[in-house]
Formats: structure tokens, C-alpha cells, sequence
């Protein structure tokens, strides 16, 4: 009986042992513009990072980009337009519910995400264009507060990756103005 709990016990802090993370410090260098394309402070923070940098972190800890899709790849869908309200027991209007729209392209990506807009609760509708590099990584969001397409892009992110798909470098642009740079240092 000793034995039986001895070996539970060891294998309870083996399993504990094995489902630890390391976290890493990482260092990234926020650089803002102001209006004319200069340089206007540029500030170093020093975070801890569990797993890879994805858009989520970024999110999580500089609060850019805002919105995008939980997952930029679903291969249930290919070339189909995929719409998800939020109360389905409830109208589909806008006045008092909201809509997500997912557009997949024939690599079951999307490459269009819009949000309706909910009145009340004050949000603004927006479409994200998305495009992909060659290994199918988000490279650009093209941010419209707008359905219509004859209105100029509002937003802009740009970024860039190393070879282990690790976002390093985020660019954030209010219309064409480059406004914020973050880089992994």
C-alpha cells in the first residue's frame, strides 16, 4: 500500500512537473509617429512570453489590433460566406443583435471578417480584409469602420514574422499615417 502511494504521488508531481511552461523574457522596442511621420517617443518593455507570439499577445499586451477572427483557418468551409449571429432565439436586426460574418476563400481561410454593429450597445460595424503570406500567416488586416467600399480603409496592420511563426514586428496605421511600430527586440 506504501508503495502504491508513492508511486501515485510521484507521478501526481511528474504530471505537474510536465504540463509546466517556461516563460521567456522578451524585450519589444514601441515606437509612436506623430502626424508628420516623425518619430514622437519611443518606449522598451519587458514581458513575459509563454508559447508563441501570436496576435492574441499583442492584443493582450499593447491592445493592437483589436478585433480578427478566433481562427484564420476552419476547413469545414471553402468559398462560402458564413454568418453567426449572436442570439439566435432573438430577430436578426441589428438593433438589438449583432452578426459576425466569416468569408472563406478556397484555402478555407478568411480573408474577410465583418461585424455588424449592435445600436444598443454602441459598437461600430467593421470589415477586415485579410491577406496571407505563402505559408498562410496573416500579413495585412485592411480595417473599414464602413461597408461600403468606395470609403478608404481606416486602419491598417502590417506584419512580419521569423521562421518560427512568431509575430516580431506589428505596424499600425490610422488611414495611410503610420502611427505605431512594435518590434521584438
Amino acid at each position: 500500500m506504501k508503495a502504491a502511494i508513492t508511486i501515485l504521488t510521484t507521478l501526481f508531481y511528474l504530471t505537474i512537473l510536465g504540463q509546466t511552461k517556461t516563460n521567456t523574457l522578451v524585450v519589444f522596442k514601441e515606437t509612436n509617429f506623430n502626424f508628420a511621420g516623425q518619430i514622437s517617443d519611443i518606449k522598451e518593455k519587458s514581458l513575459q512570453v509563454e508559447g508563441i507570439l501570436d496576435l492574441a499577445f499583442y492584443r493582450n499586451n499593447f491592445s493592437r489590433p483589436n478585433h480578427f477572427p478566433e481562427t484564420f483557418l476552419n476547413k469545414k468551409f471553402k468559398n462560402q460566406t458564413i454568418e453567426i449571429w449572436s442570439d439566435t432565439t432573438k430577430p436578426k436586426d441589428i438593433k438589438s443583435n449583432w452578426a459576425y460574418t466569416y468569408f472563406y476563400d478556397s484555402l478555407s481561410r478568411v480573408t474577410l471578417y465583418s461585424y455588424s454593429s449592435c445600436l444598443i450597445c454602441g459598437q461600430q460595424a467593421y470589415n477586415i480584409q485579410i491577406t496571407y503570406d505563402t505559408r498562410n500567416r496573416p500579413i495585412t488586416f485592411s480595417v473599414r469602420h464602413s461597408f461600403d467600399k468606395k470609403f478608404p480603409e481606416s486602419e491598417k496592420y502590417q506584419f512580419t514574422y521569423d521562421n518560427e511563426n512568431n509575430v516580431i514586428q506589428l505596424k499600425y496605421f490610422s488611414g495611410v499615417r503610420l502611427e505605431k511600430q512594435i518590434d521584438k527586440i
